[in-house]
């Protein structure tokens, strides 16, 4: 669990630190038409930075402040999801999947 959440952290940093890059490039990070929300070379870059295998969601996107309001980060059987808040601190929620159902 802890492993998840420190992974989801580094997510959040070297995504927010490379959306400063690509602003000043004039690329875009963002792609809603991807699972992930972000373009498919920035997903790579994040998750390379991060040192992660994960999958990451961008729910949503504060794009004048250049950092996520809301993501989701899903590790093995861990599900973690950061919610911002006013005081640029916010909220992380781990989840652990206790059992698996096939359709």
């Amino acid at each position: 669990m802890r492993s998840a959440l420190r992974s989801a952290k580094n997510v959040l940093l070297n995504t927010e630190l490379l959306s400063i890059q690509y602003n000043g490039l004039d690329e875009p990070l963002l792609d809603s038409s991807r699972e992930s929300g972000m373009a498919e070379e920035a997903e790579e870059e994040v998750k390379s930075y991060s040192g992660v295998e994960g999958e990451i969601h961008l729910v949503s996107w504060d794009k004048a402040k250049c950092r996520v309001l809301s993501m989701t980060y899903q590790e093995g059987k861990y599900l973690v999801i950061y919610e911002a808040d006013d005081k640029d601190s916010g909220t992380w929620t781990i989840y652990r999947k206790t059992r698996h159902y096939k359709n």
